[in-house]
């Protein structure tokens, strides 16, 4: 059998999970939740992060927080974790799949125009497996047509795009820590961005 991921519990995450029951913090208000989003945001050098329970409520909520509604139409890679797409739909939008780069997975850059239309309102690059996006031209392409970018950053904690981090290029980034994401450069040697 090969596992995804294996949970490592310490004694510490142990002691976190004591006191939150000890002290009836079994909300998004509690504490904890505030130090971290305050730590992520500066990690990132971001004014605010918002900790939700999964990956993809953070998209439908950016989608959301955006603008995106019924009818308008969300460029999306063809490659990457249902959540995606479903965050679209969430909103009533309607997903529109680019095809991957071969060699990344990621959405090809040179397939995204020609699959715009009036109704086309954001574009969703994906981060996959700690490889970020070419995320100059998808900007370009936001700025010319006037679309928002919703960055899926689940599977790529501190890659770098640039010298910049994959999850802050765009108008929201949107990070995930299911067991099996999370993966960024350091772990793939020899990758240059």
């Amino acid at each position: 059998m090969i596992r995804v991921c294996e949970p490592s519990l310490s004694d510490l995450e142990k002691k976190y999970v004591n006191e939150a029951l000890e002290n009836n913090w079994l909300s998004s208000i509690a504490p904890p939740v505030q130090l971290f989003e305050e730590a992520f945001a500066k990690r990132f050098g971001v004014r605010h992060a918002v900790a939700v329970n999964s990956g993809g409520s953070a998209l439908f909520l950016a989608l959301w927080t955006l603008g995106i509604r019924a009818g308008d139409e969300v460029i999306v890679p063809t490659f990457t974790m249902v959540a995606t797409a479903g965050a679209v739909t969430q909103c009533g939008a309607i997903p529109v799949f680019v095809d991957a780069e071969p060699d990344t997975g990621n959405i090809d850059v040179t397939r995204i125009e020609e699959k715009i239309t009036p109704r086309t309102k954001a574009v969703m690059p994906v981060h996959i497996y700690g490889h970020p996006c070419d995320m100059d031209p998808i900007r370009e392409i936001a700025r010319d047509y006037g679309l928002v970018i919703i960055e899926d950053a689940a599977e790529s904690h501190g890659a770098l795009y640039k010298g910049k981090p994959a999850g802050t290029l765009g108008d929201a980034g949107c990070f995930s820590f299911y067991a099996n994401t999370g993966l960024c450069p350091s772990a793939l040697p020899g990758v240059r961005f």
